[in-house]
């Protein structure tokens, strides 16, 4: 029997192709529709038993043929959620998206289609989390310039270019508590405002390294996931290619983000304060071509023996996925969860001052050992 959040999930994938069927048959493209048809009515006859969220994404792979053969393996299935679905098949049927009131107006009153409208940020971060005057972000990049910043001087025994780099398929993944201190009706953990999404995270991330412990690194803030996850890991692959194309002494891809979970599995206790858990998840060949995962996957239970080693607790362990979440690019490619959406933004980051401090001895091992 399926759990009631995966019961929403099948219920969503199947309207989705319903309404990708009616939306392509109007179209006079019954490409999809066609597909649909049968798919749906064998969906039926084989009765409740088969209504699992395997035999919906199955389904959804089945009816539409796309999906067979972008990233879908690449974690999108895996982070499937209900809104997802429903901002999909909405965007097919009315040529907007729930998400984008902008592109809504636009799909039903063409001339603002065309215009040329000023971007507003969703929220302004509270007083609290905006940087001091005169702070600065050492070792990030604006988005967009793809160039880090001047490293500081103790970054010469490396030498300039970036050991690590950091970037954010799903930046938009936030924490409730961080969002509730800005509006108390906030009811999603997720936000555009990247001052207090995983991007803050990845920020302390890398100025961790680049400050304390005097690694180099490349913070890329691009929003991947703005117009839906679905789709988000297609558009974090041109951003983790570029990255290690550019800097082929890359020891490290990092791809930062944020669990769900109930709080007390996502938080743990160190030096008195409360701090976010930190999840790694590892990519297989089971979906898409990955030949040396293993790599990746002995290269994360180093990482987590010296967390264990150095900060009991605040491992939660390594989780092994069908998709290969750009892993394939370098072995030392991983995915990191900050905790979850019941953590605050302050619990995640203190976790990725610890995760630098775990990080830079490991780093510091590998180039010492293979200094070419």
């Amino acid at each position: 029997m399926a759990r009631p959040n995966d019961q929403l999930k099948i219920v969503a994938a199947y309207l989705l192709v319903v309404v990708v069927g009616l939306a392509m048959a109007l179209d006079h493209t019954p490409l999809v529709g066609a597909r649909a048809i049968p798919v749906l009515a064998r969906g039926f006859r084989s009765g409740a038993r088969d209504w699992t969220l395997e035999a919906a994404k199955s389904f959804l792979r089945d009816t539409i043929p796309l999906m067979r053969h972008t990233q879908a393996g690449e974690g999108e299935f895996e982070l499937l959620s209900v809104r997802s679905l429903l901002d999909t098949a909405f965007t097919l049927a009315s040529g907007g998206q729930l998400s984008n009131p902008r592109s809504l107006l636009g799909s039903q009153i063409p001339l603002l289609a065309h215009a040329n409208l000023p971007s507003l940020p969703l929220a302004e971060p509270p007083p609290n989390l905006r940087p001091l005057p005169g702070e600065g972000s050492p070792g990030l990049t604006s988005p967009g310039t793809g160039q880090p910043s001047t490293p500081p001087a103790t970054n010469r025994r490396f030498g300039p270019e970036p050991l690590v780099a950091i970037y954010h398929t799903h930046a938009r993944e936030s924490f409730l508590p961080t969002l509730r201190t800005m509006d108390q009706k906030v009811v999603e953990a997720f936000t555009f405002n990247t001052a207090v999404s995983v991007v803050a995270v990845g920020e302390e991330l890398a100025k961790a390294l680049t400050n304390r412990h005097g690694i180099p690194c490349i913070h890329n803030t691009t929003i991947h996931d703005a117009d839906g996850r679905l789709g988000a890991y297609v558009e974090s692959l041109k951003t983790a290619e570029a990255l290690v194309s550019q800097y082929p002494g890359l020891k490290m891809l990092i791809d930062i983000h944020r669990d769900a979970g109930v709080r007390n599995l996502t938080t743990t206790t160190i030096g008195g304060l409360d701090v976010a858990k930190i999840l790694i998840v590892i990519g297989t060949d089971r979906s898409l071509p990955h030949p040396k995962w293993q790599e990746n996957y002995t290269f994360a239970r180093r990482i987590v023996a010296r967390m264990e080693e150095k900060y009991p607790g605040l491992s939660s362990g390594i989780r092994v996925k069908d998709g290969r979440y750009n892993q394939h690019l370098l072995a030392g490619a991983l995915l990191f969860e900050m905790g979850g959406h019941e953590n605050s933004l302050e619990e995640a980051k203190r976790a990725a001052r610890l995760l630098a401090d775990v990080l830079s001895e490991v780093i510091r091992e590998d180039t010492l050992a293979n200094p070419g």
